[in-house]
């Protein structure tokens, strides 16, 4: 966090930083989608579905080739799941709930690039 800037603030650039993070996650894994299927294909597909397909893909590798990748992917769908929370929740937007805290936004986007960093890797 940035002492430097109001709560507010700080709340912005953290959503910001992990919308950014999340984007490049979209895309490594449409890279990796249209290698199997190719891009026009890829782009009819939806962020989840193109992890179906290339899970669908690493499963026809032996287990030993295949399953670090598959739990990248897993941790990929969940990381999926927070942003679709945080940017469809009604709370967000003023209507009530609560919103996730700024530590638990921070260890998402530390998350998100620890696992960007191993699918460079892999």
């Amino acid at each position: 966090m940035r002492p430097d800037l109001l709560p507010d603030q700080q709340w912005k650039l953290m959503l910001g930083s992990f919308i950014h993070e999340f984007s490049r996650l979209e895309a490594h894994v449409f890279i990796l989608c249209a290698r199997s299927i190719g891009t026009d294909d890829t782009r009819k597909l939806t962020f989840g579905k193109r992890l179906d397909r290339i899970k669908a893909s690493l499963k026809q590798q032996s287990p030993a080739n295949s399953e670090g990748m598959l739990g990248l992917l897993r941790e990929a769908r969940g990381l999926a799941e927070f942003r679709n929370g945080l940017l469809h929740n009604t709370a967000f937007h003023g209507m009530g709930g609560s919103a996730p805290q700024m530590e638990e936004m921070e260890a998402r986007l530390q998350q998100l690039e620890l696992l960007l960093d191993a699918l460079a890797l892999a």
